[in-house]
């Protein structure tokens, strides 16, 4: 949740800023900074679709785990729903919100290697990680973070936020419809009321007075 809520205040405070990271040519809408790596070769995953914020974390775990591995990330093969799922949300918006339109792929590419380890993990040649997760690293890496706040910031700047007052900046929290409870989900999906209100208070005090 911290790292969810540190990207969106990072993006928030740049959203009415000139973007000074892009060049014209880059679009923001199919950029993804976080799956690049220059003469590096790519690894894919398979797309596994859950709720919208889960689709997100699974795409954005394997783009993290392409670059720990010295991959550029080729995205998640698969096709996402096309009409409206939970809540009335379309995945391959947020997912291109997130990412970048690129980070999802519709077909496999041609001569792919499959992987489902380390261990299977070839040097200079295009990867398939079949695995729906991923062996990450404790720790995630600054510069990767840096990249995938980077495209947050340049998606969000180009975004025409109607309900947002000039001069303000906006904070939204995801709130559960009653589906989970402490007695069922106590260690994987439930958040206290204090948790999210400490959440809410720490964006707002790195946004200051506009927030």
């Amino acid at each position: 949740m911290r790292l969810f809520f540190v990207a969106m205040a990072a993006a928030a405070r740049r959203h009415r800023r000139p973007n000074r990271h892009h060049t014209k040519a880059e679009t923001c809408a199919g950029d993804c900074p976080a799956c690049a790596l220059p003469h590096r070769p790519k690894l894919y995953s398979v797309l596994h679709v859950d709720g919208v914020g889960t689709t997100v974390k699974y795409i954005a775990e394997h783009a993290r785990f392409a670059r720990e591995q010295n991959y550029a990330y080729g995205g998640a093969i698969g096709t996402l729903p096309l009409t409206p799922q939970a809540h009335g949300v379309l995945q391959r918006q947020c997912v291109a919100w997130a990412l970048g339109t690129d980070a999802v792929v519709v077909r496999e590419p041609a001569g792919i290697q499959r992987a489902a380890a380390l261990a299977d993990l070839a040097s200079n040649q295009t990867v398939l990680w079949t695995e729906k997760h991923v062996p990450l690293a404790p720790k995630v890496d600054k510069a990767w973070l840096a990249d995938l706040r980077r495209g947050n910031a340049c998606r969000l700047g180009r975004a025409r936020l109607t309900y947002a007052r000039k001069g303000t900046v906006r904070v939204a929290a995801h709130l559960r419809r009653g589906d989970v409870d402490v007695s069922v989900q106590p260690s994987l999906r439930w958040v206290s009321d204090a948790c999210l209100v400490d959440a809410l208070g720490w964006v707002a005090g790195r946004a200051g007075a506009r927030a």
